[in-house]
């Protein structure tokens, strides 16, 4: 009696060990979405049958949508969504405070570098 309860219990945890594996658990996941996307796709069938003109328009839009650049440029028209020049982010420099290579970086007159000094505060307490 002992070795047929062990025999079952063996049996049990191989089932187990196999039905909880990586390869059974993924099998059983992409059968439950392709039953899930064969039942979306029967539903957008039947739908579909009804409304040919609408999606044959929807598939032009977005035909002249994905075109769009190609298309205004033939006509000489430039696409405002799309900019030609790149748009100055947040870090980069500002125009007035750039420097051009002709202008010397120029130090206050009063601007004595010692190391020995510590750094003045720009006050005077006299």
């Amino acid at each position: 009696m002992r070795d047929a309860a062990l025999a079952v219990l063996v049996a049990d945890v191989e089932h187990a060990r196999h039905t909880l594996s990586g390869k059974a658990v993924a099998a059983r996941v992409a059968g439950t979405i392709g039953d899930g996307a064969k039942d979306v796709l029967e539903i957008a069938k039947i739908h579909a049958d009804g409304h040919r003109g609408l999606i044959a328009g929807l598939i032009a839009i977005l035909a002249l949508w994905f075109a769009r650049v190609p298309i205004l440029e033939i006509f000489g028209i430039t696409d405002p969504m799309v900019s030609e020049e790149p748009e100055p982010s947040d870090d980069s420099p500002k125009p007035e405070a750039m420097e051009t290579e002709n202008e010397p970086e120029t130090l206050p007159a009063e601007s004595h570098c010692d190391p020995s000094e510590p750094p003045s505060t720009g006050e005077s307490h006299e």
